[in-house]
């Protein structure tokens, strides 16, 4: 009688029990591999909301930076600066898969009586909602995106590469208003002595009340648009 193997050859060739160990081992690294991509993408968030209240008592000019959203800037009252972050990841690689945020928060810093807020991260963008508890002299610069503002009172300069910038101000706290764009047009609203220029690209504005600050914008691409109240 013919001795019988125990383990059987497949139509391949190869042992069946060899054929199902490599199979169970091949399955056991695909779990593990999906585990642990689980697991990243658990941590992992392509857009996050943050919300910083800050103490404003000692504060007299506040410094913004950011590199592309939206800022919408008002004042609301109380003791403190309010700040709303809506962080969303940029699109890269060939899935266009957005960027991890999760760890991306607002940078604040003080120096005696200035407060400087940023948030210039790569690979992110950030739409602020910035409530000011009173008037302070503004810095504000923005790469690309949109600045809308109702202040009342204090120096304000703001600088942006592309996008738009609509600001509403008392007029009897302003004393100059001037509006530059490289491309585009700027206008001012509701000022005395408003001059406008305008060439085959640029916009140029200014205007004048009678308070004591000073407002400058500056704009690379884009649209400038002042009222004064």
């Amino acid at each position: 009688m013919a001795h019988l193997s125990a383990c059987h050859n497949d139509s391949s060739g190869q042992p069946i029990d060899a054929r199902s160990r490599r199979i169970r081992l091949i399955a056991t690294l695909c779990l593990a591999a999906f585990c642990i991509l689980a697991s990243v993408a658990g941590h992992a968030a392509s857009s996050v909301d943050r919300e910083h209240i800050l103490d404003a008592q000692d504060i007299t000019t506040l410094d913004i930076r950011s590199a592309v959203g939206t800022m919408r800037i008002r004042e609301s009252g109380g003791d403190s600066i309010r700040v709303r972050l809506s962080i969303q990841g940029s699109r890269s690689g060939l899935l266009r898969r957005r960027a991890d945020v999760s760890d991306l928060d607002l940078d604040v810093d003080q120096h005696g009586s200035r407060m400087e807020l940023s948030f210039q991260k790569e690979n992110a963008s950030a739409d602020w909602v910035i409530d000011l508890p009173r008037s302070f002299d503004l810095s504000l610069q923005l790469g690309v995106g949109e600045v809308l503002a109702e202040l009342s009172g204090g120096d304000v300069d703001i600088k942006v590469g592309v996008g738009e910038v609509n600001l509403t101000l008392p007029k009897a706290d302003i004393r100059k208003i001037e509006a530059t764009t490289g491309v585009g047009d700027a206008r001012i609203r509701g000022g005395d002595n408003a001059q406008e220029k305008h060439t085959f690209v640029s916009g140029q504005a200014s205007a004048e009340g009678p308070g004591t600050s000073r407002v400058e914008v500056k704009l690379g691409v884009g649209e400038i648009d002042i009222r004064l109240r």
